[in-house]
């Protein structure tokens, strides 16, 4: 229970803000306006980790990054999506193990970023 709704848990009220404002840039990302979408995730994932006292290694942050990375990626910003998944395989691995499902996606989306910068 701890790890879900403790002080350093999955759940409290203001990841339930952030996760709002991930929906909100999935929403510009469905109507082609992803500058506005990547500015909300931009400043969704600051937020979050100034209320982490710094930390960018914490599940709070897992939606954003997703986020994050497909935008980057989608926009051709393959640095900023390698980043975005690295912090995401990180985060995954040491939350919920190696042999986790999350973790196979993010180490998926992270090889088909570094496949991209291998073409250019």
């Amino acid at each position: 229970m701890e790890r879900n709704c403790g002080e350093n848990g999955i759940i409290n009220g203001c990841q339930l803000l952030h996760s709002a404002y991930v929906l909100k840039a999935r929403t510009f990302l469905r109507n082609d306006r992803i500058r506005e979408a990547l500015e909300v995730l931009e400043s969704t994932f600051e937020n979050q980790v100034k209320q982490l006292d710094g930390e960018k290694a914490h599940p709070f942050l897992e939606q954003c990054l997703t986020m994050m990375g497909l935008l980057q990626k989608v926009t051709k910003n393959t640095a900023g999506a390698e980043e975005s998944y690295r912090n995401l395989v990180q985060i995954t691995e040491a939350y919920y193990g190696v042999s986790s499902e999350n973790l196979m996606v993010s180490l998926k989306n992270l090889a088909t970023v570094l496949a991209q910068q291998d073409k250019n």
